[in-house]
């Protein structure tokens, strides 16, 4: 492992933390937790300082907002968690591909999220770690896909398509006005300057209606 992954993993585990902490995450919408390097101690919080001073690369994120699972039909307690790695040969890539899995999620009688890019253990992530890995942070990518479940316009692709599910679309634009779930504020700036790799420092760009979506991961 060189240095400079090192030197990335801690800086992200640091936003990371910033991020759960947040006053945005009052009601927490996100728990972040990260196996450790060695042991097998299974999932801790990112609150919790890893056991070594080696910085984690596998990271769980459990999102908590009310879903829409079909017409009219609002799930409030509604959980799901997305898994990840990110070694070196991906968060160092800015042109990498993350694989993403989902557990968790189940609903009643046979229901699916009722939102056109997510369905029961799968998620289309679109460019969402392409423009979070252009040196802006894995916290980014966390935030872009909690926007992606809570059905943001920015993050709603807007074709006709069949796509996921096409009822849960229209319903979106039609029936809903293309508004939210739930009126979350996500700190796309969690400080004026974000993720220092070496020398330099990037800040991230502010999401943008029309955000490429359409990668499906299972």
């Amino acid at each position: 492992m060189s240095e400079t992954y090192e030197i990335r993993l801690k800086n992200e585990f640091d936003w990371l933390r910033k991020l759960e902490n947040h006053p945005f995450n009052a009601n927490h919408i996100v728990t972040i937790y990260y196996k450790d390097r060695f042991g097998n101690s299974g999932w801790k919080s990112i609150k919790e300082n890893p056991s070594t001073q080696l910085y984690p690369y596998q990271f769980k994120v459990t999102y908590r907002m009310p879903m829409y699972v079909g017409v009219n039909d609002l799930k409030r307690d509604w959980q799901a968690s997305i898994l990840f790695d990110v070694p070196e040969d991906i968060l160092m890539n800015p042109h990498s591909n993350l694989g993403v899995s989902i557990e968790g999620g189940d609903f009643p009688n046979g229901s699916v999220p009722f939102n056109r890019h997510v369905s029961k253990g799968w998620i289309c992530t679109g460019s969402a770690w392409g423009v979070a890995n252009q040196g802006f942070g894995i916290w980014y990518f966390v935030i872009s896909l909690g926007a992606l479940f809570n059905q943001d316009k920015f993050m709603m692709a807007e074709d006709d398509g069949a796509h996921l599910n096409a009822d849960a679309y229209r319903f979106w634009k039609e029936t809903r006005g293309k508004q939210p779930n739930n009126p979350i504020k996500w700190p796309f700036r969690l400080t004026d300057n974000t993720l220092r790799i070496g020398k330099k420092i990037v800040q991230p760009p502010q999401p943008k209606s029309g955000m490429k979506i359409g990668t499906t991961i299972r």
